[in-house]
């Protein structure tokens, strides 16, 4: 038996540069110029939904975003892709295929590209400090980590150098022994998402609210209703109820947003830490990050 679908067609409102934008369900279709292209349902509105929708409105596709919820200028309604911190990166997870670096390195030029212009997209390019409490050569993983960016990124020099500690005011007190920089793009999530939002109303595609619950079991009610060819499955993490996938779990872990004022610990300016840390037994380690958030 299907569950019925939860859905309700609603007029999207935005808050962009103190501008109040009314943006309505419509047929504004960007201009295929006569290229029959299919018609896709994207369900979800994070930054993989936007990123998703804009790349296919580029390529032609009439696109609309289905979300129960839309960036939000309030603090208590931001969306996780709001307020998360972001920074680019090389994957180096255990067997990782040559296709998903040549990704990154996509990645990269893009986001170098939309640094042209921070102010506007939220993506800046700024120092990346990884702070050890081991010498990097001697760890098989940061070890890795150092050759991959030397190799993927010949033009952007990394330094490695514990003087690097000092120099940012970093305690050696702390354990720490090593450290290497590099320059890399940092994106301001919340600006950038605002970014993203607007690039989708610019190509005429539409917001949707509303709710499905099941996916799988509504996909063709669904695709009839929104009179879509294909549906992508955006949702992130919602996936563990939306599609009953329950292999879906969180990367990484809790993210806390702190109005610091160097009051509490100096950050350097115009960097972004990462580095591990240990927890309390000893037994497990995990990875921290630290990074400013534009004022």
């Amino acid at each position: 038996m299907t569950t019925p679908l939860k859905l309700q067609i609603l007029p999207l409102r935005f808050v962009l540069r103190d501008i109040r934008v009314v943006h309505r369900y419509t047929k504004n279709m960007a201009d295929l110029s006569g290229v029959k292209k299919e018609r896709v349902l994207v369900v979800g509105a994070g930054v993989i939904g936007l990123t998703t929708a804009l790349t296919l409105a580029e390529h032609g596709y009439r696109v609309r975003i289905l979300a129960r919820e839309f960036v939000a200028c309030d603090d208590k309604s931001k969306l996780t892709s709001q307020v998360a911190a972001a920074f680019w990166g090389i994957n180096t997870s255990p067997g990782c295929e040559e296709k998903k670096k040549n990704w990154c390195l996509y990645s990269y030029k893009k986001f170098v590209k939309l640094a042209e212009n921070p102010q506007k997209t939220g993506v800046f390019i700024r120092e990346l400090l990884f702070v050890y409490p081991h010498l990097i050569d001697m760890d098989p993983h940061t070890k890795e980590t150092k050759s991959n960016f030397q190799k993927y990124l010949p033009g952007n020099p990394l330094r490695h150098d514990k003087n690097l500690l000092r120099e940012k005011g970093l305690s050696l007190e702390s354990g720490l022994q090593d450290a290497m920089s590099i320059h890399v793009p940092v994106i301001e999530t919340d600006m950038f998402m605002y970014w993203l939002t607007q690039q989708c109303i610019s190509k005429g595609i539409d917001f949707i609210q509303g709710t499905v619950d099941f996916l799988l079991e509504n996909c063709d009610s669904l695709r009839r209703t929104q009179r879509a060819d294909c549906i992508v499955n955006c949702t992130g993490l919602s996936a563990r109820n939306l599609v009953q996938d329950h292999n879906v779990y969180p990367r990484l872990g809790v993210g806390l947003t702190l109005r610091n004022g160097d009051r509490m610990f100096p950050v350097p300016e115009n960097c972004a830490i990462r580095g591990k840390i240990w927890y309390q037994d000893g037994a497990k380690a995990g990875e921290v990050a630290i990074v400013p958030r534009v004022p």
